[in-house]
């Protein structure tokens, strides 16, 4: 029998998200802290050597490095708090919340050779605004890694299984390079290489589109299918949401 869906997923990996953070904060956060101290010091070298030419370079990565930090821990915040605050879970339409979130996605991307092409189950049950957010992150992942003078269609593939609810998210773009899948859903980790080489690939996207999918009791993974021919496996990227009474 399907199970009743809460929102008390996140409560119970409380231990875990600690764990996880400090893990971020003793790893990722303080390579950029430290490069702020390294830099400060050779700013100061050089600006009494009279270099200020150096110097000016120095102090370049040094608020660089102040910016890093501040986008860094904003994003920690936003992930640790993802789970608050939000109402019990009600049907929700995926087709609908897919179709808005590709919208969003395209214009955070500034694209207009994209397509979305979904197809099965339409009705679920979670959050509508955290469900849509996470489409969000997997379409940004997909048009964020293509480049910009190729087309691209992202597929939904949705059916509803005896427990859970089993969303596929596939694209024709060039997939997840191998040796990632263990940390593209990873905070602050890279996942492939963008169009634009001065834009930074690491980021929250898929871990918080992982988040929100164990937030529903469910789960967010990669798999490799066949694809456009035997050297290049297609990335799958596969959500489960579980069932509940309210669609027996």
């Amino acid at each position: 029998m399907p199970k009743r869906v809460s929102f008390e997923h996140d409560q119970a990996d409380s231990t875990a998200l600690l764990a996880e953070l400090a893990s971020v904060i003793a790893h990722d956060v303080r390579t950029p802290v430290r490069h702020i101290g390294q830099f400060l010091e050779f700013y100061e070298r050089e600006l009494e050597a009279g270099n200020t030419t150096q110097a000016a370079a120095h102090f370049d990565i040094v608020k660089d490095s102040v910016s890093r930090v501040s986008d860094m821990l904003d994003g920690i915040v936003t992930y640790a708090r993802l789970g608050r605050g939000l109402d019990e879970p009600t049907e929700v339409n995926l087709k609908k919340l897919a179709a808005s979130a590709f919208e969003r996605a395209m214009m955070s991307e500034e694209r207009s050779n994209a397509v979305l092409d979904y197809r099965g189950n339409e009705a679920c049950i979670g959050h509508d605004v955290r469900i849509q957010e996470m489409f969000v992150h997997l379409f940004e992942n997909a048009l964020v890694h293509t480049p910009k003078d190729e087309d691209l269609t992202v597929r939904v593939d949705v059916y509803r299984g005896e427990q859970d609810t089993h969303i596929e998210i596939r694209d024709n773009g060039p997939g997840i390079p191998d040796g990632y899948e263990k940390i593209i859903f990873d905070m602050f980790q890279k996942g492939g290489k963008r169009e634009e080489e001065d834009k930074p690939v690491g980021g929250l996207g898929l871990p918080l589109a992982r988040r929100i999918a164990r937030l529903h009791g469910g789960d967010l993974t990669l798999e490799r299918q066949s694809g456009a021919g035997a050297d290049k496996p297609a990335s799958v990227f596969v959500v489960t949401l579980p069932n509940s009474e309210i669609l027996t």
